[in-house]
Order: C-alpha cells, then structure tokens, then sequence
C-alpha cells in the first residue's frame, strides 16, 4: 500500500479535478456535532489505527525518483495540450504546469479545450491531431473514454501521453498512452474513510456522491468502500451513493442532490458526505451551508482547491482533503512527452498526496498547498540547470 505522504514515488508524477470559481461561505462558530469517540474496545483500536493513519499521512512529501536517465530534449517541437475542460480550475492548473515546462523545454504548444465530456476530448483530440503536432498531453480523460481518437493519433504517429487518467485501473485499449503519470487515487479514498473514522470515533453515517466516467473518480470511491468493508464493518454505514454526471453545470447538480439528501436524512442521520473531487465538494459545501447543518455534517474530498481550504480554515462544512500537486502534474506530463520524443519508454509513474485539515499542511489563505521545488529537479534531468 503506498502511503500518501512520506512517498518516494515511483518515477514521476500526477494529480486531479474539476472546480469552479465560488466562495465557501463565511466563518463557522458552532460546535463540530461529527466528533465522536469510541466506546468498546474493538472500536478503541480501530480508531487508533485510523488516527496513526491520518498522522502519518500527512508528513512531508519526497521527490520522486526520475522517470528515466538524463537526456537532452529533442529540439523544434510542436506540443498539443488537451484540456480535461478549461471552466474547471483544476484543469486550468495542470495545463499551466504542462505548459510551463514546454516552454523551458523551448517546444512550441497549442491547447484545445476539452470542456469536461467525452464528446469534448475526443473533438479537441482530433484538431490536435488535425494540427499535426509532434506529442499529445492530455489530462484526466481515460483512454477508454476515447478509443477512436487514440487509434487516430496512433495512425498519425503522434505519441499520447496522460496525466491523472488512471488507465491502469481501466479496460484497456488497441492503441493506449504511451506513458502515464497519476496519483495513487486509491489510496486518496481510503485516506478520506481513515479520516472520517477517527473523527467520528468509528461511527461514519455517509452519503457518497461519485463519478464514474473519470477513472480516477471512481478509485477514489473503490478505495474508501474498500476501507469500511474490510476494517470499519458495521460502525460504517453507507447511507445512499449517487452518481454525478460530469459535464458542464454538474457543481449545481451536485448542490441540488446534497440539498434533498439532507433533507432526507435529519440531524444525528447522517454526519458524513464523501465527494470525489473538490469540484463535487463545493456544491456540497454550498449545500451544507444552507441548509445551516454545518455542525453535524462533515465534508472528505480530494484535490484540495481554494474553495476547499477556505471551508477548512473558516471551520465550515469540509473537514479535510488530500492534496492534488496539479501544476506539478502537467510539469511531469511535460517531461514524460520530452522523454518519450527521445525514445525513452517511462514507467507509470505517481505522485504522493498528503492529508491536509485545520491542523496539518494548511497553507495561508488564497494559496494553494505549496508542492517541493520540483523545477530544477526536472531542469538538471534535462541539462539544463
């Protein structure tokens, strides 16, 4: 089991989704009804073993080992970027950090906008392709959401590779990336079901909203049922799951969605909402406010944007999320295309998250949680520091 902070990882690097631009609400003073403590023995040592968890997994992260051997990046390329979707935040930061190293690189890029479907990242796969350009980096969209596009730019003899599209936990394809670079998205959500046993002492009453088109959505779901099945049993109860369709609006969807499931479930119902992405928990958050139950339901999500670490710091609906290093993915996907372009074939790579809540990693506030200086990492494996 890779754990998320503490994490050598594997050569290189990756990370996660969909925001969009809205305030979390202003500061919470009530008490946090969620916190609870153990009273049997058995349920003693679970949550022992849930607290030494959470501890140590929000240490410091480690650079990662390099994806391959130092080399001297191929010169006068041309680079597509495929966007997961430009109206989300966390899209717009991996294209940044992709973009950044292209243009240390001295490659030219150009970016088509994928605008959060699969009808998107398959047309803005074929204007790339359209564009002849020499590699495709592409963010979050899994390759068996986009078959006939991958078999495309395979026929044209452009390289794809991917950042955070988990295609080793999908049905694989005829023509798949070349290289990939992720997070350990499994391991994120047993980090959210670790984190909502200890703070409620082993008794999580859930409601899971999830995302089954992006792969790593779904294995964020698969790692916290994973975590209440086999070590939480019955002080873990699964109220209702439901499935948020991702296209464009789905943070108002979600919003409505939470709002009738709290009004479904009253107060001592339900102390717990698991969301997949920061996207989700902003309209979850939103929801929470509300309908003024910021006391006694608590929010676990990932990728840990603005919105999300304000909740935290203002004592709001979102307790805790694990960090998703976004502009450092795309940097990564940066040099897995340069890698590739010179003949070298890496290995899938991760990087590690770590846990952040109001106690542990919590950055100043309008900043996002700050990553380890992994420019000059990259420079120096490129000659070029």
């Amino acid at each position: 089991m890779k754990p998320l902070a503490k994490l050598a990882a594997a050569p290189l690097v990756a990370g996660i989704l969909f925001l969009a631009a809205c305030s979390p609400g202003t500061e919470t003073t009530g008490t946090d009804t969620t916190k609870g403590e153990a009273t049997t023995d058995e349920g003693k040592a679970l949550v022992e073993q849930a607290q030494a968890y959470v501890e140590e997994h929000t240490g410091e992260i480690a650079m990662p080992d390099p994806a391959g051997e130092d080399f001297t990046p191929a010169p006068d390329k041309t680079i597509g970027i495929m966007s997961c979707g430009q109206e989300a935040p966390a899209c717009q930061r991996m294209v940044s950090g992709a973009e950044e190293a292209l243009d240390i690189l001295g490659y030219d890029h150009v970016m088509e906008d994928g605008k959060l479907t699969p009808t998107g990242w398959n047309t803005a796969m074929s204007r790339l392709i359209q564009k002849d350009v020499d590699g495709i980096i592409k963010f979050a969209a899994p390759d068996n959401a986009m078959p006939q596009s991958m078999k495309a730019a395979a026929e044209a003899g452009i390289p794809v590779v991917c950042a955070v599209c988990s295609n080793a936990g999908s049905d694989p394809i005829a023509d798949p990336t070349v290289a990939n670079v992720d997070l350990d998205t499994v391991e994120q959500g047993r980090a959210q079901a670790w984190y909502a046993i200890a703070h409620t002492g082993g008794n999580v009453k859930m409601l899971v909203f999830k995302n089954e088109l992006v792969t790593a959505m779904k294995e964020r779901t698969d790692g916290m049922a994973e975590i209440f099945e086999q070590e939480c049993g019955d002080g873990c109860e699964v109220l209702d799951e439901e499935e948020v369709t991702q296209s464009p609006g789905f943070e108002a969807r979600l919003r409505s969605s939470v709002t009738s499931s709290l009004q479904k479930f009253g107060t001592g119902e339900v102390n717990m909402i698991a969301s997949t992405s920061d996207s989700q928990a902003l309209g979850a958050i939103q929801a929470v406010e509300q309908a003024g139950r910021t006391d006694d339901v608590k929010i676990v999500s990932s990728d840990c944007e603005l919105s999300s670490l304000d909740s935290i710091r203002n004592g709001g609906a979102q307790l805790m999320c694990n960090n998703s290093a976004l502009g450092w993915l795309g940097f990564a996907g940066g040099d897995l295309m340069a890698r590739v372009l010179v003949g070298q074939s890496p290995p899938q790579g991760f990087i590690p998250s770590l846990i952040v809540d109001a106690e542990h990693n919590l950055p100043p506030e309008g900043e996002y949680v700050p990553d380890p200086d992994y420019v000059p990492f990259y420079k120096e494996q490129w000659g070029l520091s």
